[in-house]
């Protein structure tokens, strides 16, 4: 494998939005990265068990017009950005792999296969949950110790978290009134953070589902879910680097 190889890991509860959320923006950063020309930089699927994993979710939303609750999950999913080459006429386009991403799953509350050596983690909160059922803050409290212990293990570099806030679009218009409100129940987790001087960064995950018209088919609105995964990356492989050369914030207010 390339010498840029990295694991990250996807942490949370059973049933916290992890699968969908991970769908829709590898879904989305293809969009993002794509419209940055052909020969630019592209994101795609190393494995059999990846692809086939998302293509199962995205298309359970286009024909049945919700989220799927699937079984059989795979274990890891493998990506890797990519460049398009054209070295020679003769040969024409080929790519180059520039960096692998090895995303691993753990679920909660077994945190026994966490990875000492991981170089980020995506932590994953049901924010209609934390406001609504009183008793999800046990499961709040369960995550930041695990985050806590995680920071604490990290022993190569800093250990970056992205703090993804799902299922946002249950509690309505996401206006900064809310923001506020979901940030102060976060204050538990994000200042345990702080404390531990580790790198971290919240983000509100709104995934909605549309019609198209005049079918029975539906889409998944996923605008803003590519950010974190990105924002993640890019922290531990900074994305404005050759052979890369991607401006992440010029990326993310693409159109």
């Amino acid at each position: 494998m390339n010498e840029f190889t990295y694991h990250l890991q996807i942490i949370g509860h059973p049933q916290s939005g992890r699968s969908t959320f991970l769908a829709a923006s590898y879904y989305r950063a293809r969009e993002l990265l794509r419209s940055l020309g052909k020969a630019s930089l592209s994101l795609s699927c190393t494995d059999q068990a990846s692809r086939e994993f998302i293509d199962r979710i995205l298309s359970h939303v286009r024909v049945n017009g919700d989220y799927p609750k699937l079984s059989g999950c795979p274990d890891t999913l493998r990506l890797h950005f990519y460049n398009l080459h054209a070295p020679t006429r003769l040969f024409g386009e080929r790519e180059i792999a520039v960096c692998y991403w090895i995303w691993h799953k753990l679920s909660l509350p077994d945190s026994s296969a966490a990875l000492p050596d991981a170089d980020g983690s995506c932590l994953f909160i049901d924010a209609a949950q934390l406001m609504d059922d009183i008793a999800y803050r046990a499961k709040l409290d369960e995550l930041t110790g695990v985050a806590l212990s995680i920071a604490q293990k990290a022993h190569r570099r800093p250990h970056p978290f992205a703090i993804v806030l799902t299922k946002c679009d249950l509690l309505g218009q996401m206006t900064p009134a809310l923001r506020r409100v979901l940030n102060r129940e976060l204050i538990p987790l994000t200042e345990a953070l702080a404390r531990s001087e580790s790198l971290h960064q919240v983000f509100f995950s709104s995934l909605a589902i549309g019609v198209v018209p005049n079918t029975q088919r539906y889409f998944l609105l996923s605008s803003d879910s590519a950010a974190a995964p990105l924002w993640l990356m890019d922290t531990i492989h900074p994305l404005n680097q050759a052979p890369l050369n991607v401006d992440l914030d010029q990326l993310l207010n693409a159109r």
